[in-house]
């Protein structure tokens, strides 16, 4: 049986191209969220990120106060360092930070990865990642 939480959870998915600024410059919907969730984003879209930061600046700059966002990625300096330095840009403050192994667990099913022991001669198991947990400045009254 489900426990009941004391809070109202939605979730809104919208398809956007993000270096292609038709498709969400006119959206608004998705600007209204608490929460904004980047996992393994900055490190997708390295290969276009000059044409991505438009997005980024928009999201982060629109977002409503007092939203948060979190970035997990690999760690890499190439893609933590893009990514703070465009959270810095637009005045997102730092609540957490850090980079640790990630591995996994034990009791993961792995027999999918079987087709990436030939490739590869094993599956990778383990990474380091990098995680941020930021929040847009609250409005002074």
């Amino acid at each position: 049986m489900l426990e009941e939480i004391p809070f109202r959870v939605s979730t809104h998915f919208q398809a956007l191209d993000v270096t292609l600024a038709n498709t969400w410059d006119q959206q608004r919907r998705y600007l209204k969220a608490d929460i904004f969730t980047l996992i393994y984003f900055a490190s997708e879209l390295w290969g276009v990120k000059d044409a991505s930061e438009v997005f980024f600046k928009h999201v982060f700059g629109s977002a409503k106060p007092g939203a948060h966002i979190l970035y997990i990625d690999n760690d890499s300096d190439i893609f933590t360092h893009w990514f703070d330095t465009l959270a810095a840009e637009v005045g997102l403050e730092e609540v957490q930070s850090w980079s640790e192994d990630a591995r996994m667990p034990s009791d993961e099913q792995k027999d999918v990865l079987a087709s990436y022991l030939t490739h590869l001669g094993w599956p990778k198991m383990k990474a380091r990642v990098a995680v941020r947990v930021l929040q847009k400045r609250q409005i002074d009254t």
